[in-house]
């Protein structure tokens, strides 16, 4: 029960909890364009583009205190990365819950910047709602029956434009304990990088913690899976019809949980980079410490990958960012995990 209180309070008092701001699309700005090379015997081009992904700890008072410096101090290094040129193309954020992060913005330079689910934004009406007896064990003082205080927390920084947005927040049964009181869900964009002929999809996603959501495991795994559940019929239902190339980014909450993972990619081949990197292609550039031979079960930060039906992509290098202490202090709780990527296509496809 304090706790529930200590959090409504601290979201009351946080002025602006709508952050980030809507904006609309397409934005069409482009802070440069990558190189396009062309196989001389077989014709086929390719083009390398970079990839951040970073839960920046953007949490309202009381639950994360003394963040504005350190959420300052992460738009400072993009900001000075861009000066020297060698800042990610693309950026997906977590936790950008307030406006405290709003100098990650402002000092990171991008030109395009999305956000996504509102705190007001509506799930889909998708016929009667499974699960009745989860619904039905939802708890007030657990969070799960306070009703929506944040947003998802979800932003994209672009260097290519946005030409359009697709946000998705995640239905009533599909969230267990104090992670309710968020309006968690999905945010995918479609990028047009200049020389590409067709755009990519960037999808992100924070998913149901496990201890932090304050509930029993069986209760915070059940709303993990009706998640998974989701985030494949959107992806692979609703918005399949191009057979784009995709990537796909965010904190998914499955470190150390086999099951979790298991379900996460359970239909599909494993495109997670960290497998891919360490079991499948072994020519990927490995910049970064793994602790273990399964180093996609050591992290809650991972990025996945889907090549088109035109345009092929692979993982090419992986590297942590943000991962030492700055002025003494970590800058987030969790460090940023950039992944290059390669994109190959036959021009006489298109």
């Amino acid at each position: 029960m304090k706790q529930l209180l200590a959090i409504l309070i601290c979201i009351a008092v946080s002025a602006c909890t709508s952050f980030p701001r809507p904006v609309s699309v397409p934005q069409l700005q482009s802070a440069r364009a990558p190189l396009i090379e062309t196989d001389p015997e077989t014709g086929w081009q390719s083009t390398e583009i970079s990839v951040l992904i970073y839960n920046v700890a953007g949490l309202p008072w009381p639950i994360r205190a003394n963040r504005r410096e350190p959420l300052k101090q992460i738009g400072e290094v993009l900001g000075h990365m861009r000066a020297a040129g060698t800042e990610p193309d693309i950026v997906l954020l977590q936790e950008a819950f307030t406006m405290k992060s709003q100098p990650i913005f402002e000092l990171g330079g991008y030109p395009n910047i999305v956000g996504g689910p509102s705190r007001g934004a509506k799930s889909a009406k998708l016929g009667k709602e499974e699960a009745p007896d989860f619904v039905k064990g939802r708890q007030f003082w657990k969070g799960e029956r306070a009703g929506k205080w944040l947003n998802a927390g979800l932003a994209i920084m672009s260097n290519f434009p946005i030409e359009e947005k697709f946000t998705r927040p995640f239905r009533r049964r599909a969230c267990a304990g104090f992670d309710c009181m968020a309006n968690k869900g999905m945010l995918l964009v479609a990028i047009a990088i200049p020389g590409v002929p067709e755009p990519i999809e960037i999808f992100t996603t924070h998913m149901n913690s496990k201890t932090a959501s304050g509930v029993a495991p069986e209760r915070s795994s059940a709303a993990h899976k009706f998640q998974t559940d989701e985030i494949r019929n959107y992806l692979f239902g609703e918005l399949n019809d191009d057979f784009r190339a995709g990537i796909v980014g965010g904190d998914f909450n499955t470190r150390g949980d086999r099951e979790l993972m298991e379900y996460l990619t359970q239909g599909v081949y494993n495109p997670i980079v960290r497998f891919y990197c360490t079991q499948i292609d072994h020519l990927c550039d490995i910049r970064m410490s793994f602790d273990g031979d399964e180093p996609w079960m050591d992290t809650q930060d991972l990025q996945a990958f889907f090549p088109g039906s035109r345009i092929k992509i692979r993982p090419i290098a992986v590297e942590a960012l943000f991962d030492e202490p700055i002025d003494g202090q970590m800058l987030s709780d969790h460090d940023g995990y950039l992944v290059e990527y390669r994109l190959t296509w036959d021009p006489s496809d298109f």
